[in-house]
């Protein structure tokens, strides 16, 4: 089944990317920062493991070596301002929609 022949619009989807400072500034604004330097931080989980049994011949069995590394999760961590993919909150301005006045 072809998940774009539902939704066409999926079908451009392959071709569109966010580099490192705008997911950051979406970070920053989603979680309300207003000051400081932020990066990117990714959270990755790893699992090593034996895979198996393997029949190498009709008589005998072997396990094999297996790991697998999966993303876990997608946040903020401070950052040095001189950090290439740093980020000033200060310079990031919340989007506010213009039904909502803020107080």
């Amino acid at each position: 089944m072809n998940p774009t022949e539902n939704n066409p619009h999926l079908s451009d989807l392959e071709e569109e990317f966010v580099d490192n400072k705008t997911l950051t500034r979406l970070l920053i604004q989603h979680f309300g920062i207003t000051e400081g330097f932020y990066a990117l931080n990714f959270r990755l989980v790893v699992s090593v493991g034996s895979v198996g049994p393997f029949a190498t011949d009709a008589n005998v069995t072997e396990n094999k070596m297996g790991g697998a590394i999966g993303f876990d999760g997608l946040g903020l961590r401070p950052a040095h301002p001189n950090e290439t993919d740093a980020v000033d909150a200060a310079s990031v301005l919340l989007q506010v929609p213009n039904n909502v006045t803020l107080n």
